[in-house]
């Protein structure tokens, strides 16, 4: 949906611009202002998803690690008994 409103916004502003180069460059620019500005939204979100995706892994290792040390055994993937 962003791409085609993005396109339907940059063919919009085209075809009311002036007939030179720069009155169509000017035009064109907000809906390139506006992709590169979602684009760099969306790697900020990925940036902090990611940093909370392994804080919370990380997270989950060391309980994982305190359990059994409690219990007095080793933590792998061996100990686990069903």
């Amino acid at each position: 949906m962003l791409i085609l409103g993005s396109l339907a916004s940059l063919a919009a502003n085209v075809a009311v611009a002036e007939p030179t180069v720069w009155s169509a460059v000017i035009h064109a620019w907000p809906s390139f202002a506006l992709a590169g500005a979602f684009e760099l939204l969306m790697r900020e979100f990925r940036t902090a998803a990611k940093s909370v995706h392994t804080a919370s892994a990380a997270d989950g290792q060391g309980h994982l690690d305190e359990a059994h040390s409690q219990l007095g055994t080793q933590s792998s993937d061996k100990d686990v008994q069903v």
